[in-house]
């Protein structure tokens, strides 16, 4: 564009754009030879704009997409939640396998394959969970995740493969409301459970237990009714109490639980 606003479009991107047109400038395979990245910000101008990438840089990208592997992962991590974040997701993760580029992405192979199957697109957690419970619940340590989300979505996918069918009391329990929220979405998402968001709250609100410290029982009751000094037995004693009674199998009153550390066996 010169002074007088006027554009000197020497590449075509001006019918590209009318025509919704994703194009590497000049030859493909020498842009993505230059910088592998501009692979997957094809697919995120794709997310973004719902454009259609034209054949040769496709195919570009297919045969250039090894070259992903050799980037730096926390530029490929940035660029794959710019990706997610597109309203057209879907077309983009179609081209990602058509590309093959979803296989050279660690531990994403098999989510990806179902997740485009799907009607409604997932969020960025749900999306993560969906695929590592697919690679049976291993993040692959080159994820730059941060601590918390990388804990978030290792106990998310274990929940979802402990308990594919239902989550009981105990798994809400041990593993709490957004863990078992996210797992529930990511089996929902799977087909092998009903979305349960409000009856999941409702149950952890209703949950006997939330801890240990819930028990009817302090610890220095259970040693003075066992006449014992405190060791490994006190806290597996405690752990099958919480088990009971999430499970509804024992009352947590005093009476109760009193009863049963005198006819417990230690």
């Amino acid at each position: 564009m010169d002074e007088y606003q006027n554009i000197y479009d020497y590449v075509g991107g001006q019918k590209d754009i009318e025509e919704k047109t994703i194009r590497a400038i000049g030859n493909p395979n020498d842009r993505f030879k230059e910088d592998a990245l501009r692979m997957l910000r094809a697919l995120y101008f794709q997310a973004k704009l719902g454009f259609n990438i034209e054949k040769e840089t496709k195919e570009a990208m297919l045969n250039n997409r090894l070259l992903i592997e050799k980037l730096a992962m926390e530029r490929v991590h940035a660029e794959l939640i710019k990706i997610l974040r597109g309203p057209y997701l879907k077309q983009a993760l179609e081209s990602m396998i058509d590309t093959k580029i979803h296989e050279v992405l660690p531990g994403l192979k098999k989510g990806i394959e179902h997740i485009v199957t799907l009607d409604e697109m997932p969020f960025i957690d749900t999306f993560f969970t969906i695929c590592f419970t697919l690679n049976l619940g291993f993040i692959p340590s080159k994820w730059t995740f941060s601590n918390r989300h990388r804990h978030k979505y290792q106990r998310a996918s274990e929940l979802a493969l402990k308990y594919p069918k239902h989550i009981p009391d105990e798994g809400l329990y041990h593993y709490g409301l957004e863990i078992s929220l996210l797992a529930n979405k990511a089996n929902f998402n799977l087909g092998l459970q009903s979305y349960q968001n409000q009856s999941l709250q409702e149950r952890f609100n209703n949950l006997p237990l939330r801890s240990e410290l819930d028990l009817a029982l302090t610890s220095m009751e259970i040693v003075d009714i066992k006449n014992k000094k405190a060791g490994a037995w006190l806290g597996q004693l405690k752990n099958d109490m919480v088990e009971l009674v999430l499970q509804k199998k024992l009352e947590n009153t005093k009476e109760a639980l009193t009863a049963f550390v005198r006819a417990y066996e230690v």
